[in-house]
């Protein structure tokens, strides 16, 4: 399985970009500029981390597009460690679960094997708790969205169960996604079947989804949505965000950078009301959230800024 280390983007750098966002963007209540004196003053490196992101963002609007960072061709050492820092992750997070039995995906799409032989792949930002003691096969998806690829059961193992809030998916062999945001639950099916029931609902009767059926648990109600052919896209063998992809069909670029920002330390800041209703639609790499604004913004007269974690929007 893969697992990342923390970035060196600390919570400190995070602190001083939204003080520099709110100080130079509109005048400070008195209580509030007391408020940034405070922190600035209880540590010589919320000074130094400030006035750096400060003395960037002043020279906003002398500077060009900063250009995306090509990837460099790595020696075969750099390689080599960084293949071993992988595997030291891996091996760590791999401890937390046997420890804990919680793993938490941060900013990077991370793929589980599982001790069954099934495979876990976790969005950004998520969250989950898995029990595989005594032949369970249980998952817990307690924030975010996964996406499973189930082994049959055997005769030392039960039924695979996913749950999310008060839903609760079995497989019957097969690739479905769950999430759990904002408090809905959703489950999609990719292919063969799997049985939802929602356990707080004011009716338990589960129902049975097909291959490009899905349904979501909401306000204590099962709703099932059935695919209306064959050929629906849910029926693809996985969902895009699996393979690093996110689409999007008429969304505002404030929607758009709030789900870009699951895949990024950086802050996404938009200037403007205007900026943030703009309506944009494409296919993009969540991984690259500067370069998927830009091919989602071009020709809508805007432009994208790139400073020390920070990603602007005007």
């Amino acid at each position: 399985m893969n697992a990342q280390p923390d970035s060196a983007w600390s919570r400190v750098d995070e602190d001083a970009a939204r003080w520099v966002v709110r100080k130079e963007g509109a005048k400070l209540e008195p209580d509030t500029l007391a408020q940034f004196d405070a922190w600035y003053e209880a540590d010589p490196l919320h000074a130094q981390t400030y006035d750096a992101l400060a003395a960037s963002w002043r020279r906003l609007d002398q500077v060009s597009v900063l250009p995306i960072a090509r990837k460099k061709r790595k020696s075969r050492v750099k390689t080599l460690a960084s293949a071993c820092v992988l595997m030291g992750a891996s091996f760590y997070a791999w401890q937390m679960f046997e420890l804990q039995g919680s793993i938490r995906s941060g900013v990077e799409i991370t793929q589980l094997s599982l001790p069954d032989g099934s495979v876990a792949i976790l969005d950004a930002q998520t969250r989950v708790r898995l029990n595989f003691e005594n032949g369970q096969r249980q998952v817990s998806v307690e924030s975010g969205r996964a996406f499973f690829q189930v082994v049959p059961a055997s005769p030392q193992t039960g039924p695979f169960t996913v749950q999310a809030g008060p839903a609760q998916a079995t497989a019957l062999g097969t690739r479905y996604e769950v999430s759990l945001k904002d408090q809905i639950s959703a489950v999609a099916v990719y292919e063969h079947t799997v049985q939802v029931q929602c356990q707080s609902c004011d009716t338990s009767q589960p129902v049975i989804l097909q291959p490009g059926d899905s349904a979501t648990v909401a306000g204590g109600q099962l709703r099932a949505q059935l695919a209306q052919s064959t050929a629906s896209t849910q029926a693809e063998a996985a969902p895009a965000w699996t393979n690093g992809l996110l689409s999007f069909d008429d969304v505002s670029l404030r929607d758009v950078a709030r789900q870009l920002g699951e895949y990024t330390h950086r802050v996404i800041w938009i200037g403007s009301e205007q900026a943030g209703s703009t309506r944009v639609s494409g296919v993009v790499q969540a991984t690259r959230p500067a370069a998927a604004l830009n091919l989602l913004t071009a020709g809508q007269g805007l432009q994208i800024k790139e400073l020390p974690g920070l990603i602007v929007i005007y």
